[in-house]
């Protein structure tokens, strides 16, 4: 008989790592998208990565920085190449593309809006 394990639930994003997130000049709505089950994911050893916890929480801000220049460089004006360390939380996170459009959106909006306000 097989017995369930307990499954652990990580604490939701906290207002205290986001203000660091964005004290690292990451756009305030992509710090906001919470990926703590993604990293916790990130731990287990049968994703294979073997990264400690800082370099997982390193991979975090990069991967955010990544999205924040997306936003402010939009394709296809700019591409932007991820590096490996942003390719694996992109490919570990699933939402990515969809993310980055909504916010490259938004940020199309706002820009438009200066332009005409001009």
């Amino acid at each position: 008989m097989q017995t369930l394990q307990t499954l652990e639930q990580p604490a939701s994003l906290s207002q205290q790592r986001i203000a660091y997130l964005e004290s690292r000049r990451i756009d305030p709505k992509v710090a906001s998208i919470d990926l703590e089950m993604v990293k916790m994911k990130m731990r287990e050893p049968a994703e294979d990565l073997h990264w400690s916890t800082d370099q997982i929480e390193d991979a975090e801000v990069e991967y955010k920085r990544y999205l924040t220049l997306c936003i402010l460089f939009p394709y296809p004006k700019h591409t932007i190449v991820p590096n490996k360390i942003m390719d694996t939380m992109w490919q570990r996170e699933g939402r990515g593309q969809s993310q980055i459009q909504s916010l490259r959106d938004n940020g199309r909006n706002r820009s438009d809006k200066k332009k005409r306000a001009k």
